[in-house]
């Protein structure tokens, strides 16, 4: 009598699942299997439940991100902690899904008797829908949200199945359309991963080229840099160690950066020595002493030159002393945190700080304080504003041989 109390109860209630669907059940939570009979059971069981709207929650991690299609049923949970503990990594991802009448089963509510497994709240939920990325059901895919919930990538979608394929009691009852799915998926998985890995080989040898081409970039600026602050000061410089020294608070060279702009002071020497001596070797003594007094002479007016020049330019001097010193030091600041300016350098290297300052203002002179370009008929490059053009006459300034904004658009503003 009991027994057919049972069976009169299953055929009342359809939703209760039979004796080889529970056993089905029972073996894909405790242990995770998905045998092609257990796929079967449980997408017959879930096929009876009632349609449910409800929020659940589904972990994936990085290597898989994304909900593939399945003709047969998903597995997520009614709590948020339980997707983001037993599926995701550090950065990737959960799903937020938005269930639009799809039949689901509670699995707590059928298998009371496995109590450790209660705390995951696990909802099983028919495939063959579609997953849409707005409540409207309008566009298919993901909505990715700005924010990261719970700290990782997050995604949130509205699944629903069409109702041709909830009311097809045909639609997977074979298991040979279980197998070619599964194959399939299978296969997909492997050419992802293989992709994947292909794309992670090319990822690391372009990172290390990009790496490499940076690091000789950087290299070739801080070499250029080094050469240029010690312009034609280059006699009282001996070994190695005296350039490591005096680049050490600022430019910060490497042994094998200051080795290159050693051998580079070496080439200059070379070649200044070789050039005066093709004057001793190459004609009679006289006229040697004759050219090297024309030399000399050229060289003394020239330095009568400047010192006229700057005393007419006062006004410009102060320009650069009071507009364009500040101005590159401001940048040289943000261009490198190790940068040290000339009030600090005055006190711990005074004779560095003093070579820079000269090179700041033989800077400013060649572009602020012309009477006319080289490389242009006016004064004023044709980028000068005219409102910009009155600021720096204001403030000093005679010419704009160059326009440093241009150039440097993310360093210089005020100049």
């Amino acid at each position: 009598m009991s027994n057919n109390k049972t069976e009169s109860y299953k055929l009342i209630d359809k939703r209760i699942p039979t004796y080889a669907e529970e056993e089905s059940l029972i073996d894909y939570v405790t242990d995770m299997r998905e045998t092609d009979k257990i796929i079967n059971d449980i997408y017959n069981l879930c096929k009876r439940q009632d349609r449910l709207t409800r929020i659940v929650y589904r972990g994936h991690s990085a290597d898989n991100p994304t909900i593939r299609y399945r003709s047969w049923w998903f597995s997520s949970s009614k709590v948020k902690d339980q997707a983001l503990e037993g599926f995701t990594d550090r950065n990737c991802c959960v799903f937020i899904i938005h269930l639009v009448d799809v039949p689901c089963i509670d699995v707590n509510f059928y298998l009371k008797k496995i109590r450790d497994k209660k705390t995951e709240e696990e909802i099983i939920f028919l495939g063959g829908g579609i997953f849409y990325k707005n409540s409207r059901l309008t566009q298919k895919g993901f909505l990715e949200l700005r924010e990261k919930t719970f700290g990782r990538t997050t995604f949130e979608c509205w699944y629903k199945i069409p109702e041709n394929l909830i009311n097809n009691e045909n639609l997977i009852n074979n298991e040979n359309q279980i197998n070619n799915e599964n194959q399939i998926n299978k296969e997909n998985q492997n050419n992802k991963e293989n992709q994947n890995n292909n794309e992670n080989q090319n990822n690391k040898e372009n990172k290390i080229n990009n790496e490499n081409q940076n690091n000789n970039v950087n290299q070739n600026n801080k070499v250029e840099r080094a050469l240029n602050i010690i312009g034609d000061d280059y006699d009282f410089i001996d070994t190695v160690q005296e350039i490591y020294d005096q680049f050490k608070d600022n430019i910060k060279l490497t042994d094998t950066e200051a080795q290159i702009v050693f051998d580079r002071i070496q080439e200059k020497k070379a070649n200044a020595k070789a050039f005066s001596s093709s004057y001793v070797n190459g004609g009679k003594r006289r006229r040697r002493r004759r050219r090297t007094k024309r030399i000399v002479r050229k060289q003394k007016i020239s330095k009568k030159n400047i010192k006229n020049n700057t005393k007419k330019n006062i006004t410009c001097k102060k320009f650069c002393k009071n507009v364009f010193i500040p101005e590159k030091e401001r940048v040289e600041t943000a261009f490198s945190n190790k940068y040290k300016p000339l009030k600090v350098l005055r006190k711990t290297n005074k004779p560095f700080a003093k070579l820079l300052e000269n090179m700041y203002l033989k800077g400013c002179n060649d572009i602020y304080c012309q009477k006319s370009c080289k490389n242009s008929k006016n004064k004023w490059l044709k980028s000068f504003t005219k409102k910009r053009k009155e600021n720096l006459i204001q403030q000093g300034a005679i010419s704009g041989c160059k326009d440093l904004i241009k150039k440097f658009p993310k360093y210089y503003k005020n100049i």
